[in-house]
């Protein structure tokens, strides 16, 4: 009769070693990236000149997965404060996104996406960076570029700049 506690204590034992095993470092149980599919607009930013601009990131449905994206990226400037009607002029780009895990964050559990951006006119060399996103309350949170972890993506997410859909 003396075993079985002995067996029950080796089995929480060996539980409790699996599950201290999984704990720490990058969570990967956030969303895939279909859930970005659609156009996200940042907040309007106002200059002094009496301009404003604003950027569009729209995620494309056909080649997107829950690990890779396909998207657009265009920054806009308005002759307005309020980003309305025609931008007076853009810059456009390709994006592609490959989900390489998850991270804790201010705003819950974030996907940690390497981002690639891509010139259709070839004056800019391709770019790449580490980058956070996250939906929260409907609204897109990318990561606080000015706050980098040493992964190479940021340490959290910007709850400040909220993209609508």
């Amino acid at each position: 009769m003396k075993k079985k506690p002995h067996i029950n204590q080796l089995s929480t034992l060996v539980l409790l070693a699996a599950l201290t095993a999984c704990g720490g470092g990058d969570d990967d149980s956030a969303p895939g990236l279909k859930q970005y599919v659609g156009l996200w607009k940042s907040p309007c930013v106002t200059t002094s000149n009496g301009a404003s601009g604003q950027t569009w990131l729209e995620v494309k449905a056909g080649p997107t997965t829950d690990a890779k994206f396909g998207a657009t990226r265009t920054a806009h400037v308005f002759n307005n404060r309020s980003c309305a009607g025609n931008p007076a002029r853009s810059k456009f780009y390709y994006v592609d996104g490959s989900r390489t895990g998850a991270k804790e964050s201010s705003a819950g559990l974030a996907n940690k996406v390497e981002i690639s951006l891509f010139d259709p006119n070839g004056q800019e060399a391709p770019s790449s960076y580490g980058e956070l996103m996250v939906i929260r309350d409907g609204h897109l949170y990318l990561g606080d570029r000015g706050n980098m972890g040493g992964d190479g993506y940021p340490a959290d997410v910007d709850l400040s700049v909220a993209w609508t859909r």
